[in-house]
C-alpha cells in the first residue's frame, strides 16, 4: 500500500449481512475502483425487488456519492462491469441504457449475465474502475466478423473489451482480434490482466484456440454468461502503459494439486488469478487457493495491503450462505481498509471442474 491511498468505508448508503474487511472504494492517485455496488440497504436487505431498472438507477446514485466522496466526479468512469440476472431483453436494454445516460456515455459499460444473486431480489452488481483525465472511448470493428473493440487510455491504464454479433459468429478469429488489437496500438506484451466469458453464441472451436494463445492466461477462469440483444461480451482486457526491468509472469501449473496460478507484474501493477481444476469442495478450493496466491505475494515482495480490487468468481447456489463460506477464508487475508472486493455466482467454468477462480489486482 502507498501513501498516496485512501479508501470509503462500507455503512453510508448499503451493507452486507456478513462482517468484512472490504472498502467500498479504494482511491490510489488518480485511480480508483469500487466493490461490486448493490443495490441494497444498509443492512443489506434488498431494495426495488426484482426490478433490474429501479436498482440500476439507485446503483448508479450510489455510485455517484462513492465518487464524489472520494473527490471523483462520474466523469472520471472508464469502465462499469454490469454483471445481471438474466432477465427480459427490454428490461436489460433499459438497465444498461440507465448506466450510459448516467456516466454520459463517456464509460465502457460491459454487461455479464450471471445466475440469480445470492440475495433473493438482487439483480445487479456494478463494479467501477475509475481514472482522473482518462480519454473517450475509441471503437474499432472487423468489418468481416462485426467483432468490435472498445477501448479508454488513461496515463498509465488502457481498458479495452471485446464485443461479438451473435448472428455473426461463423467468422470470429484469433486474427480478427490480433489484427483489432494492433489497430488499437495495444500488445500482449503489456497485458496485465484478462477475464474471457463463453457464451452459446461463442464456437467451442473458438475458445480452444484462444486458450492456446498469449491473450488467455489462465483458461481456467473463463466462465460461462449470455448475450444482451444480439450482442454477447467476449472479453475483458487491461493493458499497461508503462513497462520496466522487473516486469515477471507466472504461469505455473502444479498437476499434482490441479492448481493453475498464474500472473504478470508489469510496472507499478500487479495481477494474480488461482483456481484448481478438480472435485474438491468450495471451501476445501478456497483455502488452498488463497495459500498459494500468499505466497506468490510474499515471492514478489508484495502483501495483501497492496491489493485494490480482489474478484471471485464461484459455482454454487444461490444462498447466501454459499457466498458467505467462502468469504470467511477470503476475509482472513485482510484488515480494515481492506480492497474493494467482489463475489460472484457463476453457472461453470467451462474449462474446468473448478468450483472457485480467484483473481487479484494491485498497485505498489
Amino acid at each position: 500500500m502507498t501513501a498516496l491511498r485512501s479508501c470509503v468505508p462500507f455503512g453510508k448508503m448499503w451493507g452486507m449481512r456478513l462482517d468484512h474487511p472490504y472498502s467500498s472504494l479504494v482511491n490510489e492517485g488518480d485511480y480508483a475502483w469500487t466493490c461490486g455496488q448493490c443495490p441494497l440497504d444498509t443492512s443489506g436487505n434488498v431494495l426495488y425487488a426484482n426490478d433490474i431498472v429501479a436498482q440500476a438507477k439507485l446503483v448508479a446514485e450510489y455510485i455517484h456519492v462513492s465518487l464524489k466522496d472520494a473527490s471523483f466526479t462520474p466523469l472520471s468512469v472508464a469502465k462499469l462491469v454490469v454483471y445481471y440476472t438474466q432477465t427480459d431483453t427490454d428490461q436489460v436494454l433499459a438497465m444498461l441504457q440507465v448506466f450510459e445516460q448516467s456516466f454520459a456515455g463517456n464509460a465502457l459499460v460491459v454487461p455479464i449475465a450471471v445466475p440469480p444473486f445470492y440475495y433473493e431480489g438482487m439483480m445487479i452488481e456494478v463494479d467501477v474502475h475509475a481514472a482522473k483525465n482518462h480519454q473517450p472511448v475509441t471503437t474499432f470493428t472487423d468489418p468481416i466478423s462485426g467483432l468490435t473493440l472498445q477501448q479508454i487510455n488513461s496515463i498509465d491504464l488502457t481498458w479495452a473489451a471485446l464485443t461479438i454479433d451473435i448472428q455473426n459468429t461463423q467468422d470470429l478469429s484469433l486474427e480478427s482480434i490480433e489484427e483489432l488489437l494492433a489497430r488499437a496500438n495495444l500488445s500482449t506484451k503489456h497485458l496485465l490482466c484478462d477475464q474471457w466469458y463463453e457464451s452459446e453464441e461463442t464456437s467451442k472451436a473458438f475458445i480452444k484456440t484462444l486458450t492456446n494463445s498469449d491473450l488467455c492466461q489462465n483458461p481456467n477462469s473463463i466462465f460461462s454468461t449470455n448475450a444482451y440483444g444480439q450482442q454477447a461480451t467476449l472479453a475483458e482486457l487491461t493493458f499497461v502503459a508503462l513497462d520496466n526491468d522487473h516486469s515477471r509472469t507466472i504461469v505455473p501449473t502444479n498437476v499434482t494439486t490441479n492448481l493453475s496460478l498464474t500472473g504478470r507484474y508489469i510496472g507499478n501493477y500487479f495481477s494474480i488469478t488461482a483456481n484448481i481444476n478438480d472435485e474438491t469442495g468450495l471451501v476445501d478450493q478456497t483455502r488452498t487457493i488463497m495459500t498459494n496466491i500468499a505466497r506468490v505475494v510474499d515471492e514478489w515482495g508484495l502483501t495483501f495491503e497492496d491489493v485494490c480490487k480482489a474478484t471471485t468468481t464461484y459455482v454454487g447456489n444461490s444462498s447466501a450462505e454459499a457466498l458467505h463460506d467462502n468469504m470467511v477464508i477470503r476475509n482472513s487475508y485482510y484488515s480494515e481498509p481492506g480492497p474493494a472486493s467482489t463475489g460472484l455466482r457463476i453457472n461453470h467454468f467451462p474449462n474446468s471442474q473448478g468450483k472457485i477462480s480467484v483473481t487479484l489486482f494491485g498497485l505498489v
